[in-house]
């Protein structure tokens, strides 16, 4: 899919740490990893000017399962 590896490249141009086509099944989705969410909006808002995706999301990792003993 060649407009799959043309958005890949640009989030790594703009400084994604990692990008790939996860699930490419009924179109798929790229995840790309950052540095910080602020980074992620900028380059998610680039890459919606541009054209290279329909929509996008910025999702952070929360903190996961705590044991309090």
């Amino acid at each position: 899919m060649p407009i799959i590896d043309e958005l890949v490249n640009f989030l790594i141009s703009e400084g994604a740490y990692g990008a790939k086509l996860s699930g490419a099944g009924l179109g798929g989705s790229v995840i790309a990893l950052v540095r910080d969410e602020t980074t992620a909006k900028e380059i998610l808002s680039k890459v919606l000017s541009r054209g290279l995706a329909p929509r996008g999301w910025v999702v952070s990792i929360d903190r996961g399962v705590m044991v309090h003993g």
